[in-house]
């Protein structure tokens, strides 16, 4: 006998379900693609261990879906002292291609810090298709170069006033201040600290991938601070228990099992640029 007036209740079931676990896969999705990525800063060469014993930085990167912020927090500086941060090809001399990001100002206590926000992640490029003549901010002629795209995934730091590492004694030897064009007036001292921890084919910001549904980290980094306990719940439950992130299983190769804890999550989709736009190649 027919039920008149009741409709079959698996179709609603399924409709309640979706409607409460899609909430839920959006805050997964999002969690996952706001994590954090942190990483050090060191002296750049053994005189500025010498001179600047406790300088160092941290650096956190984090994903705004079509950008990135990077915030640089500095120590062991010399007080009250301005810097230039540049994102740059390799972390030595002579730096290759550099991009100029923010100047940072050091207090009383050789501490400070800036943040800044564009791409600086596995995409971070720069590319020239001609080599044009414009003039520069004193109204003087530059001509700059041809080249490819040429990722740059290193950081450094430069002081801005050469006359302060020299008097400092960062320049052993040195009988007249290094001046470098690694700040805004293209008239700075040398290098203080860089990423040099990390070789030159694998600086910091290769390691950060844009958000994406198939994003990863592209050698299984997991970011400092991050919290991934959902995936690993949903890793113990095996594949057809628990709910798990839309990124915790990633295919390897054919014939392999899933990675659950490997190149399987993070970040975000690029389209913008930090405030400055400098760029030397050397």
């Amino acid at each position: 006998m027919a039920t008149i007036g009741r409709r079959p209740r698996g179709r609603t079931v399924r409709r309640v379900v979706a409607s409460v676990l899609l909430p839920f896969l959006a805050g997964v999705w999002t969690a996952e693609a706001k994590q954090s990525f942190t990483f050090p800063m060191v002296p750049s060469s053994d005189a500025i261990k010498t001179c600047l014993p406790g300088a160092t930085a941290t650096v956190t990167i984090k994903d705004k879906k079509i950008n990135q912020v990077m915030t640089v927090k500095a120590a062991g500086l010399a007080p009250n002292t301005g810097y230039d941060l540049f994102v740059i090809q390799v972390p030595h001399a002579k730096f290759g291609i550099a991009w100029y990001q923010s100047d940072l100002e050091t207090n009383k206590k050789g501490t400070g810090s800036a943040t800044v926000q564009g791409i600086f992640s596995n995409e971070t490029f720069s590319i020239s298709q001609a080599t044009l003549t414009t003039n520069g901010r004193e109204g003087t002629p530059q001509t700059g170069a041809t080249f490819g795209a040429v990722n740059q995934y290193h950081l450094g730091l430069w002081f801005n006033d050469p006359q302060v590492p020299f008097d400092l004694g960062c320049e052993p030897g040195a009988t007249a201040p290094t001046v470098t064009p690694f700040n805004g007036e293209q008239h700075a001292g040398i290098q203080v600290l860089n990423t040099s921890t990390f070789g030159d084919n694998d600086g910091p910001l290769k390691h950060f991938p844009p958000s994406s549904p198939s994003g990863a980290f592209t050698d299984g980094v997991r970011p400092i601070g991050a919290s991934l306990d959902y995936e690993a719940r949903g890793a113990r439950a095996g594949p057809s228990q628990g709910l798990r992130s839309p990124f915790a299983m990633q295919p390897t190769r054919e014939g392999s099992e899933p990675e659950t804890d490997g190149p399987g999550a993070r970040c975000g989709a690029a389209a913008s640029c930090p405030s400055h736009s400098h760029a030397f190649a050397s």
